[in-house]
C-alpha cells in the first residue's frame, strides 16, 4: 500500500462526516456527531492503516465508502476516483497504487455493525 504524502493533511473522521453532518439538514446531520462516530469505531476496535506505508485509513475508508453509497455510480471504481480527486495533491505515480482491490479490503475491514 502506498503512503499519504507529507503534505496531505491528516484525514480523520471530522473530514470524513463534514460533507454530511455539518448541519440537521444534512444527510446524518441530526443522527450522527463526531462523538458518536469515534466512540463507535473505538468500541468496535477499528484498527488499520496505521502504519506508515498505510493509505486506506478507517476514517478515510467510510468517507469513500459514504460517497460510494450516496453517489449515482456507487462502483468501488467511483469511489477510488473520488478519493484520487479529493487527493489530487498526490505524484502522479501514487495514483496507480490506488486501485478498488486496496480500497473493498480496507472497506471490509470496517464490520457491518459499525455501519
Amino acid at each position: 500500500m502506498s503512503s499519504l504524502p507529507n503534505n496531505t493533511p491528516d484525514f480523520n473522521f471530522q473530514n470524513t462526516f463534514a460533507p454530511f453532518a455539518q448541519d440537521p439538514a444534512l444527510p446524518f446531520g441530526d443522527i450522527f456527531t463526531l462523538d458518536d462516530i469515534t466512540r463507535i469505531f473505538a468500541e468496535e476496535k477499528v484498527s488499520f492503516g496505521q502504519t506508515s506505508r498505510s493509505f486506506w485509513t478507517p476514517e478515510l475508508t467510510t468517507w469513500a465508502f459514504i460517497w460510494q453509497i450516496l453517489s449515482p455510480d456507487n462502483s468501488c471504481r467511483q469511489a477510488v476516483a473520488n478519493v484520487i480527486m479529493f487527493l489530487s495533491g498526490l505524484e502522479s505515480s501514487k495514483l496507480g497504487e490506488l486501485d478498488t482491490t486496496l480500497y473493498c479490503r480496507a472497506r471490509a475491514k470496517i464490520p457491518a455493525k459499525v455501519l
